[in-house]
């Protein structure tokens, strides 16, 4: 029933019909290549961040469409993410584009409306070492966060080519109940963007953890161009804006998080040519302007 309610989606696999005899009952459903955990093993070292990422943003859109029309999926886990249109040439050196399939709905349940939860079953429902750590607390609430966590560790999952935040099989779950994770497997700075909402989404208070509709809208699936023209449009706006502004004061007290010196991170050519324009001060208002600044000229540039 949750299969019929939920395959209009591209991201969750189709449903065709169903028959029973006395024995058995039959489902017919899409014929997918493989798994997420099929895939990953088998290319693992050839795929590269984009492949990763629309992986990641396909299954979030059917995580997404599952809450939209309230079902918890609640086993949510690299070997339930199918994959269909999978194409190779001989060499397994030619892809076409993936198409990303929820699978395995045994475990879902629909939420009433006008309520966020759904009543708890005896005992904890899922896989281990994939599953939300209120699943395991008899006094807490099924909530559509559950997938979210789980998805949060298949992001990890994805990203590292088979990595689990949690650790490895005999530790994960004591891990999971005391709110350890370890990302030490993505670069801190080329992968601030993906690390900061991993951990968002594994976040011990399930009410802490973003939606599934707003993960698919985070910053890290935005196309470059997207992101770009995000940045030029904060340049402009705190432009006129006074450092003791509450909104520059914001942007500013974290900044020795993220660098020490932007001009010092930058390649001599780039920051050479950005001084002979003008002048910048080390703090984000000026690294936005030199963003916004170079854009600008690159494409007065290209004009000439």
């Amino acid at each position: 029933m949750h299969l019929r309610q939920s395959d209009s989606h591209p991201n969750v696999i189709r449903y065709f019909c169903s028959e029973a005899d006395r024995y058995f009952h039959y489902i017919a459903l899409e014929l997918c290549d493989l798994s997420l955990s099929d895939y990953i093993q088998r290319y693992a070292g050839c795929l590269d961040k984009a492949t990763k990422l629309d992986l990641m943003k396909q299954a979030t859109d059917g995580i997404a469409h599952l809450h939209h029309i309230n079902i918890i999926h609640r086993d949510v886990k690299p070997k339930n993410i199918l994959m269909t249109g999978l194409l190779t040439n001989p060499n397994n050196e030619h892809f076409s584009r993936i198409r990303v399939k929820i699978s395995d709905f045994g475990l879902c349940k629909s939420v009433k409306i006008g309520h966020n939860s759904i009543s708890k079953v005896s005992g904890a429902v899922g896989t281990e070492g994939w599953m939300a750590p209120e699943l395991f607390d008899a006094d807490a609430s099924v909530t559509y966060a559950v997938d979210v966590f789980s998805l949060g560790c298949v992001f990890y999952y994805t990203l590292t080519e088979g990595k689990h935040p949690f650790g490895d099989s005999l530790s994960r779950m004591s891990n999971i109940l005391s709110g350890n994770h370890f990302l030490n497997h993505l670069d801190e700075h080329a992968e601030y963007t993906s690390l900061t909402l991993i951990s968002s989404m594994l976040r011990p208070e399930a009410a802490r953890r973003p939606t599934a509709s707003a993960i698919a809208s985070h910053p890290l699936f935005w196309e470059p161009s997207k992101q770009l023209q995000f940045l030029m449009e904060v340049s402009d706006w705190i432009e006129k804006k006074e450092p003791r502004d509450p909104v520059m004061r914001r942007l500013e007290w974290r900044r020795n998080l993220v660098f020490t010196n932007w001009l010092d991170q930058l390649d001599e050519p780039l920051r050479l040519d950005l001084l002979k324009q003008r002048q910048y001060m080390n703090n984000v208002r000026d690294l936005l302007r030199a963003i916004r600044n170079k854009k600008h000229h690159y494409q007065a540039n290209i004009f000439k």
